[in-house]
């Protein structure tokens, strides 16, 4: 059972609370009208926070917000499209003549070209010579390629019978009584012995294409210069040309004269020889 004073009691409490929730919007909207609206500078103030500047971050500055912006920029150079000069036309030259190409000379002929290159590393004066040039062949063998004997060694003759038979030929040569023997079977291998005789130098010489054999006396001149020889390795008329290590002067071997050189002209003294087995 529910008694009376109950009864009223919850029907006043469901009566009150809707109005009690009325009461309650009207007062905060009242407390709203009554709250103040800080200013941008007011919070900054309060915040100690500088505020941005939106107009200079954001904002591009212009003072006609219809113009164009201005670009400065150097005007490009005209062209002329029209040529400058007038092209010149090909004209072909004539046409070179036999006859044209022969009277083409040369300042340098073959033979003084092959002069130079076959002197080259000589000290010889080639602005000297007896004989063309022309005359003057390689043999073969380069300078001293045959080498020549300085400074020959002696044997007796019975110790030389050995290896030299009564039929081996050889170069007999007498002077200030005393005689020596040179055996071609030496000579052939070295065609030039420079020696002294009897008290005077001497050039014993073989040339085996013309088996000629001939003795000379190696001073020269009024003062007697004492030369000693070597082979160059060219020939003349199929002769050895020989030369001289004080000059470099090249001599013709069957003559004894110089042809190329210093001693141009100048002919060494024979000495008696005899070629005997």
């Amino acid at each position: 059972m529910v008694s009376s004073n109950g009864l009223k009691s919850k029907t006043l409490q469901a009566r009150i609370s809707p109005l009690a929730a009325l009461l309650m919007m009207a007062l905060a909207v009242a407390a709203c009208g009554e709250m103040e609206v800080q200013s941008p500078e007011k919070v900054t103030a309060a915040s100690g926070h500088p505020k941005p500047e939106l107009s200079q971050t954001l904002i591009p500055q212009l003072t006609d917000a219809n113009a164009s912006p201005k670009v400065n920029a150097t005007p490009a150079l005209a062209v002329d499209p029209s040529p400058t000069a007038t092209p010149t036309p090909f004209r072909p030259g004539p046409t070179p003549t036999p006859d044209a190409l022969t009277q083409l000379k040369l300042s340098v002929t073959w033979e003084d070209a092959e002069m130079e290159l076959r002197y080259v590393g000589w000290k010889t004066d080639i602005t000297r010579y007896a004989v063309p040039y022309s005359e003057i062949k390689r043999g073969g063998p380069p300078r001293d390629g045959i080498p020549p004997i300085d400074e020959p060694v002696f044997e007796s003759v019975s110790e030389a019978s050995s290896y030299i038979n009564d039929h081996e030929p050889v170069l007999s040569v007498e002077l200030g009584g005393e005689t020596r023997a040179y055996p071609l079977a030496v000579l052939i291998w070295h065609e030039i012995v420079n020696d002294e005789l009897g008290g005077a130098p001497i050039t014993v010489t073989y040339c085996p294409l013309c088996n000629s054999a001939i003795v000379f006396d190696r001073r020269v001149g009024d003062d007697k210069r004492v030369l000693d020889f070597g082979t160059t390795g060219y020939l003349r008329h199929s002769d050895m040309v020989m030369w001289d290590r004080q000059t470099e002067s090249w001599w013709q071997q069957i003559t004894g004269e110089g042809i190329v050189g210093e001693y141009t002209g100048t002919r060494l003294d024979f000495l008696p020889a005899a070629l005997i087995s």
